[in-house]
């Protein structure tokens, strides 16, 4: 009753609030944020962990079960589930909602660090991620390979391999530090194309006459490939840090490890029991686009950053990338998620 009697009384006072409320309501209409998704910190934990060349039991036994009565520890776990297939383990912790997600990570993150020993030696550092229903891509662009003769900077008799190699290589060295830099970009990923990948192909019979397994020439690889500290080097007024340079500059340095010494001052190299092969690891994902093959850069957000706001930053980006792209090459948008 007495908003109607101030009304009355009072109309220009009354105006003068309405006026004020709509002007805010324009200003905040203006600046609001636009998403998808509202921001939700749900209290999921996945682990996933990769073990190469082992088979579905092998992971199950060695990993998942490990994992999952060290983790099982942890108080407020709502459920508890996990997939074991060949090469990777992979484990979710759901917890109750009232359960703090950063803490829970860390929590799970101290678990593993007490079972790091009790793990296989081979396996990959395991990754411990929150479920982010914001932490999916917001554009996706595609750099196609195509025909690298044209280009000056390179052999015109590179083959479609080396050509595709060469094209995931300027994504990730050239764009994806571009891209990062720009406000609101959390992560970039690259992915399609060729990864060079330095081989050894072993000669059975050759490992059987010198008397050797392939673990004997794997360990003097890595014992020859490192950069080791050698101390410090005093000359008043100055220090130096001294280094043994170890690792491989080369392919051929490579064919040139001491596998075993022979009595009589002799040596078996690791050419003389196979060779080595510079070339290309085995396509694991393949992306193209309109049935054309190209390297596709998958963009994140930062967590707190708007959507719309960082898409309109890479937008404005991508004709200025463009125009120093070497000339066979194109960069075009194929998902734009504002």
């Amino acid at each position: 009753m007495w908003l109607v009697r101030l009304s009355i009384y009072r109309p220009i006072l009354m105006i003068m609030i309405e006026l004020f409320l709509l002007v805010l309501g324009i200003i905040g209409f203006a600046r609001i944020g636009v998403d998808l998704f509202p921001k939700i910190d749900p209290p999921v934990i996945t682990i996933t962990t990769e073990y190469p060349g082992a088979g579905p039991r092998e992971v199950e036994t060695l990993v998942s079960k490990i994992i999952e009565e060290e983790v099982n520890q942890i108080g407020g776990i709502e459920r508890l589930v996990s997939t074991s297939r060949e090469n990777v383990s992979r484990v979710v912790i759901e917890f109750k909602l009232e359960t703090d997600a950063r803490m829970a990570q860390i929590e799970v993150q101290n678990k593993l660090a007490r079972i790091k020993s009790r793990l296989p030696d081979d396996i990959e550092e395991p990754k411990i991620q929150r479920l982010d229903f914001g932490d999916r891509p917001i554009m996706k662009l595609a750099l196609n390979v195509g025909n690298l003769e044209d280009v000056s900077l390179l052999d015109p008799t590179d083959t479609a391999q080396r050509s595709s190699y060469l094209t995931r290589e300027y994504a990730e060295n050239v764009l994806k530090p571009k891209l990062q830099q720009v406000e609101g970009v959390g992560e970039v990923r690259v992915y399609g194309g060729r990864i060079r990948e330095i081989s050894v192909e072993l000669d059975r019979q050759k490992l059987l006459l010198w008397k050797l397994s392939p673990s004997d020439v794997a360990q003097a690889i890595r014992k020859s490939n490192l950069n080791l500290p050698a101390g410090e080097l005093r000359e008043i007024p100055s220090e130096r840090s001294l280094r043994v340079i170890g690792e491989f500059s080369s392919p051929q340095k490579m064919s040139e490890v001491v596998v075993k010494s022979l009595p009589g001052g002799k040596v078996v190299l690791v050419t003389d029991v196979g060779k080595v092969i510079d070339g290309f690891r085995e396509m694991e994902t393949l992306a193209r686009v309109n049935g054309e093959p190209v390297v596709m850069l998958e963009i994140k957000r930062q967590s707190d950053a708007n959507t719309v706001s960082v898409a309109e930053r890479l937008q404005k980006l991508i004709p200025d990338l463009q125009s120093f792209l070497p000339l066979a090459n194109k960069l075009t948008v194929v998902y734009d998620g504002s």
